[in-house]
């Protein structure tokens, strides 16, 4: 049952979905299409009712494996729903916008907005996976943006006042099929890096840069430091998993007095 404030729902795209795991699923239909040829031939041939009776054993068991190949897929891409304040995976609860924790898992060779899951922390305290490979391009865009319009006037106000804003990060986590994939790119969360922002200055671990001293920017989703004749100093890219990385975005343009 949806809720209030509904906005829309995202499903999977399944010809993106058979395009990114096409060795497997054609494998898998050529191995259905060949015992169905291999056993209607031999039926034409000889009719014996022990070659009827495996052929139609192997059908039902082909159909189970067909069947869990499909239920897998569809728990591993389910509806999203985005409302105003925050989202929900499936039948899950939803999870609120405000101060959400997440971060974008991304590839080195990915550029601009381009990401292959979002891993966020449910209201429960767990950490969740979005498995964004398997939708449109855009479709985590809402996500995004009214993620900053929930967090983004209380974060610039802490700023303004004299706080401020921290964002964690790490070098990204290669994704790989493992059973334990999902649990390594979660894991180590302690005890990390951060940059910081402040009215005066943005800090990258230890490396503080005044805004009024550098030009600091992103472009194509890649944050970078420059000294005010445009050598370029810093650079992070998608090799850097940056939690709550559009919030970052927004301030950094905001501060940015070059």
């Amino acid at each position: 049952m949806l809720q209030e404030n509904f906005k829309k729902v995202e499903k999977a795209n399944w010809l993106k979905i058979i395009f990114n795991s096409a060795k497997f699923l054609i494998s898998l239909l050529i191995l259905n299409i060949g015992v169905v040829l291999l056993f209607a031939v031999e039926i034409s041939r000889n009719f014996y009712v022990s070659t009827v009776v495996i052929f139609i054993i192997l059908l039902i068991i082909l159909g189970i494996v067909d069947f869990f190949v499909f239920s897998y897929y569809k728990k591993k891409y389910p509806n999203v729903y985005f409302y105003d304040d925050g989202f929900s995976v499936g039948k899950n609860e939803k999870n609120y916008y405000k101060d959400l924790q997440y971060f974008l898992s991304k590839e080195v060779y990915m550029v601009g907005n381009t990401f292959t899951a979002i891993f966020f922390k449910s209201n429960e305290g767990k950490w969740e996976k979005i498995n964004a490979g398997g939708y449109k391009k855009d479709a985590f865009d809402l996500f995004q943006e009214d993620f900053v319009k929930q967090n983004y006037p209380s974060a610039l106000e802490k700023i303004e006042n004299g706080g401020n804003e921290e964002f964690p990060f790490r070098k990204s986590h290669k994704l790989s099929f493992s059973l334990f994939s999902d649990k390594k790119q979660i894991e180590n969360f302690d005890n990390l890096k951060k940059i910081k922002i402040s009215k005066e200055n943005i800090t990258f671990d230890d490396e503080i840069y005044e805004w009024k001293n550098y030009k600091i920017g992103v472009t194509e989703g890649v944050i970078y430091v420059k000294d005010l004749k445009d050598v370029i100093i810093l650079t992070f890219g998608n090799e850097m998993e940056i939690f709550c990385e559009n919030l970052l975005v927004f301030l950094i343009k905001k501060l940015n007095k070059n």
